[in-house]
């Protein structure tokens, strides 16, 4: 009753405060990811347990205070969201933001070409790794670069989402045949490509990056939905879920064997695995009934899991309290290692990180290394268990992690606003949002899932300024070449 009463206030607050269509026109991305942190740490857990037959205390060990650090940091949430919009110096780095996005000319429309070669480099880099490990092996500078451009798959989706971020009235004609078929063909290669490397957020991502534009499209009243057209998307996602959620299970089946064959084999290896339904159905029996000391079942849909997930604060929180003193100086010496290792690597020497400590942090998780310290147990290294930044946070820095939180928030609100302007659709007045904003819509909506403050903080670097960089570059070289 605790837990719930918990998430239900928590969900309340929230969803009281930032769900006003004036916070959605002036401060359409934060609001997005204020939102973000009612459903994925609050309603979310209430209301999808409950569709599976489960109440919100299902699994968790801490449930109390896995909701009530919830509850904690969506009021930090709050409180920065508050600041932000009364801080006229947040407001000016949000429009300094924009002019340097104008000068990158990010704002820009895209062409159909233009989307199309960008997909197909976003395709490339998704598979580059896996499906090509003789080249991405020579080199690791090259390998992680050709990776930054992952988010570039997305893209086409974005296309499709073209009154979001085109200046084109709402009553201009725009092939939606051109598009929808763009759309549909890079989801299935997305799906080959994410079988491929064994990741189910390739083809999860872009789905929410375009049911979530769909929405805002809705809220700015740039589309109208039918509701024959609700209908048939809601049959569509009823009858498509259990065939994602056994490919997903497929997935972790064969996911033991993804370092030691080749791509071409893990993706017919999966889709064997696909048609075995006995073994699907043994698996989420063993997940179900394996009381493991680091076990982070809770929703057993992979898609709705994505959006709420309370057994990672659960775990998280679980070990954290587990921790001796010296424990939880190197957690926050770890923590420290973690976000100078965001760094670009020729900077490293400058704040004395080496290459090989970089290498090493980035070889497990936050999650890791809380286990090990917590359990001692030498195999907890390289596990990529998912942590939290609640219990991370309490682990590392005790509850000054929500002062860290706060300071995270703040600086992040006015960035992801940058990435919108206030224009007008014919008569409709909406934001233009920008094309890397909407690649980025799912990982801002769950930027409440991250493993460390300190990852919260490293946003300004990662996620913030590398998609607009690689972006502009690409944007700039096919607009040379166009023009040439």
């Amino acid at each position: 009753m605790i837990s719930a009463f918990l998430a239900a206030s928590g969900s309340f607050l929230v969803f009281f405060d930032a769900v006003r269509s004036q916070r959605f026109y002036c401060y359409p991305l934060s609001t997005i990811v204020v939102i973000g942190f009612g459903i994925t740490l609050q309603l979310g857990p209430l209301l999808f347990t409950a569709l599976e037959g489960h109440p919100i205390i299902y699994n968790l060990s801490v449930p109390v205070a896995t909701f009530g650090h919830s509850v904690l940091s969506s009021l930090i949430c709050l409180l920065a969201h508050a600041i932000y919009r009364r801080s006229k110096w947040l407001l000016y780095v949000r429009k300094r933001a924009q002019g340097i996005f104008h000068q990158l000319q990010v704002f820009r429309p895209l062409s159909t070409n233009e989307v199309l070669i960008m997909g197909l480099l976003g395709l490339f880099s998704l598979g580059f790794r896996q499906w090509l490990p003789a080249i991405a092996g020579a080199s690791i500078v090259l390998t992680k670069f050709i990776q930054g451009f992952q988010f570039f798959s997305i893209i086409p989706i974005a296309f499709f989402l073209k009154y979001l971020w085109s200046q084109e009235p709402v009553t201009s004609s725009i092939s939606f045949r051109k598009s929808l078929l763009i759309l549909l063909v890079f989801m299935a290669l997305i799906v080959l490509v994410g079988l491929g490397r064994n990741s189910r957020s390739a083809f999860v991502v872009p789905l929410a990056c375009l049911f979530l534009g769909l929405g805002l499209e809705w809220i700015y009243g740039l589309i109208k939905l039918r509701l024959a057209s609700v209908l048939a998307i809601g049959l569509a996602f009823v009858l498509i879920l259990p065939i994602v959620t056994d490919l997903a299970t497929a997935m972790i089946l064969v996911r033991d064997q993804r370092r030691n064959i080749s791509a071409a084999e893990l993706l017919t290896y999966t889709l064997d695995s696909f048609q075995n339904k006995d073994a699907l159905a043994e698996k989420r029996f063993i997940d179900r009934s394996t009381g493991a000391d680091w076990d982070e079942t809770y929703i057993s849909n992979i898609f709705l899991a994505r959006f709420a997930n309370a057994k990672y604060p659960d775990n998280s929180l679980e070990n954290a309290a587990r921790l001796s003193s010296a424990a939880r100086d190197e957690m926050a010496s770890y923590q420290g290692l973690m976000l100078l290792s965001t760094l670009p690597t020729p900077l490293l020497s400058l704040v004395g990180v080496s290459a090989s400590e970089k290498l090493e942090i980035n070889s497990y998780s936050v999650g890791d290394k809380l286990y090990h310290l917590a359990s001692g147990s030498p195999y907890a290294l390289g596990g990529f268990r998912v942590g939290h930044f609640s219990g991370t946070g309490m682990a590392g820095y005790g509850f000054a992690y929500l002062g860290l939180l706060l300071v995270a928030m703040v600086l992040i609100f006015p960035l992801v606003d940058s990435h919108a302007l206030t224009t007008v659709h014919g008569s409709v007045l909406s934001p233009q949002i920008s094309v890397v904003a909407i690649t980025q819509l799912f990982a801002w909506l769950t930027i409440s899932n991250t493993g460390s403050v300190v990852l919260l903080l490293a946003f300004i670097l990662r996620g913030f300024i590398q998609p607009v960089l690689l972006f502009a570059l690409v944007h700039w070289l096919l607009f040379r070449i166009r023009v040439s």
